[in-house]
């Protein structure tokens, strides 16, 4: 199946962890060009040291754009998000890019109320499965959860059965 043509993305602290997690940080390369990075999601990975899921690739990576806000941040996003999230947001907005990688609930129905197009960690790996990048799903979304990823029940077996797992 042919690849479609890369689309910029924003991305927020959760995917890059749970990708960093599984070893698979380089589906966001197959999909996405560029990806941008706020200077707070930068800072959330950092934070955690340099052993920390997703540290290394933040520092070193030369694919990830980090960006920092040219405008303030908009009052309704950092009242009702955290840092990153807000940020990831904003930074999309900013850019003019549509979609956003973001996993929470709150940052996501946030993200559509502002016209914006959010993919989370299960989107990109389901993705990434129906292109053939990875061979399963469903042992990715299981180390997750057992790592402390919460999914809920209905998704994960409707993400299995779209996998055909």
């Amino acid at each position: 199946m042919p690849e479609q043509a890369f689309e910029p993305a924003v991305v927020n602290t959760g995917p890059i962890l749970a990708l960093s997690l599984l070893g698979v940080i380089d589906l966001l390369r197959k999909f996405y060009q560029p990806v941008y990075i706020a200077s707070a999601v930068e800072q959330e990975i950092r934070y955690g040291g340099q052993g920390a899921p997703g540290y290394k690739e933040v520092t070193e990576s030369d694919w990830l754009a980090k960006c920092h806000l040219e405008n303030p941040l908009p009052p309704l996003l950092s009242m009702e998000l955290d840092p990153g999230e807000a940020e990831t947001i904003a930074l999309a907005l900013e850019k003019r890019v549509g979609r956003v990688l973001i996993d929470e609930s709150i940052g996501r129905q946030m993200a559509t109320y502002l016209g914006l197009r959010p993919t989370g960690t299960v989107g990109i790996l389901l993705r990434a499965k129906k292109r053939e990048y990875i061979p399963e799903v469903r042992p990715l979304l299981d180390n997750l959860m057992k790592r402390g990823f919460w999914l809920k029940q209905d998704l994960y077996e409707w993400v299995v059965a779209e996998a055909n797992e």
